[in-house]
């Protein structure tokens, strides 16, 4: 849906249940005019983890993890899932809350060369 830019201001006025498709592209577009350059959003989920955010939106000095819900809507919470219902399927309840204890990011390249270094990492 193309959104024009007073259309975007009334995002949370109108009267009307917003449809979470539009409500995310509405976000989208007014990051995109407030200066966001890169946007992440999966658009085929199938084969991703389960559970992560929306949008993943860089606009330094701060990163924005962004789930994007209707209103009224929960969060999804973890459950067992797979063919055999034998494998934790982490829910937008447990990112959210992981994700928010973290304070800081760290952005790396890796290579299988690094692997001596992901493993001190990883393994504090």
């Amino acid at each position: 849906m193309q959104q024009t830019e007073s259309s975007i201001h009334q995002v949370g006025t109108s009267t009307r249940p917003m449809k979470e498709s539009d409500f995310q592209q509405a976000v989208i577009e007014y990051a995109q005019a407030n200066g966001c350059k890169l946007i992440y959003h999966t658009r085929e989920s199938r084969g991703s983890e389960s559970g992560f955010f929306d949008l993943v939106i860089p606009k330094p000095p701060v990163l924005y993890l962004i789930e994007v819900k209707k209103e009224g809507a929960p969060l999804t919470k973890g459950r067992l899932g797979g063919k055999n219902k034998d494998r934790w399927l982490p829910g937008q309840q447990e990112w959210f809350e992981a994700l928010k204890a973290c304070f800081v990011v760290s952005v790396n390249l890796w290579r299988p060369s690094d692997w001596q270094y992901i493993e001190e990492t990883l393994g504090r």
